[in-house]
C-alpha cells in the first residue's frame, strides 16, 4: 500500500488510528509518532527519520 493511500487519525482517548483515505482502521498506535513509524514498516516509501519530524508535526492533530 502506498502511503498517500493512508492517513491518521486521532482518537479522543489520545490513540491514533492509520486509516486508509476510505475510513478503514489498519492499525490503531499508541501516539501520532508510533503511527507514522506503523505506515513506515508496513509501506514501500521507506522515509528517512529527518522526513518523519516533518510529517509528524504536520500531520491532523498533532499530540
Amino acid at each position: 500500500m502506498r502511503e498517500d493511500a493512508l492517513k491518521i487519525v486521532a482518537r479522543p482517548d489520545g490513540q491514533h488510528e492509520v486509516q486508509t483515505t476510505a475510513g478503514d482502521v489498519l492499525a490503531v498506535c499508541a501516539n501520532n509518532a508510533a503511527a507514522w513509524r506503523w505506515i513506515d514498516r508496513n509501506t514501500g516509501s521507506g522515509r528517512e527519520d529527518t522526513d518523519r519530524h516533518y510529517r509528524i508535526r504536520n500531520s491532523e492533530r498533532f499530540s
